[in-house]
């Protein structure tokens, strides 16, 4: 359950990168029990407002987000230095392991990196 609320974290997150008026994935096709149950408790929660066709993320949802996200940007950016990994398998690769990085772990994972300001898509990661 909390990684699939993570993963809607995540997925609105990236929404609000790429486009002003985001299609959101939350709407379309994802409504098994464990999703539903995950979408209220982030409601309940205070991370995401809005309707189930346009949730949003709160103050404190995108604080969350943006450190769910900072723990996938810096592992993809420590595979692709450390491991002989296909730059198309970074992804699905951090994004399992996104969700056991603690704050400890990823900051000594930036240092380690010395702080990359993107991943290796080019994406930015979020500071700390």
């Amino acid at each position: 359950l909390r990684i699939a609320a993570e993963d809607i974290l995540g997925a609105l997150y990236r929404d609000n990168e790429t486009a002003p008026n985001p299609t959101h994935f939350l709407a379309t096709g994802r409504r098994s029990a464990t999703y539903r149950a995950a979408a209220w408790n982030l409601r309940r929660k205070g991370l995401v407002a809005g309707t189930a066709s346009e949730p949003f993320l709160t103050d404190k949802g995108r604080i969350a987000a943006r450190q769910l996200i900072r723990a996938h940007r810096l592992w993809e950016s420590y595979m692709e230095r450390h491991f002989d990994v296909p730059g198309d398998h970074l992804h699905e690769a951090a994004h399992r392991v996104e969700h056991f990085l603690d704050p400890e772990l990823r900051d000594q994972l930036a240092r380690e990196l010395d702080s990359p300001e993107t991943d290796p898509h080019g994406r930015d990661i979020p500071g700390s």
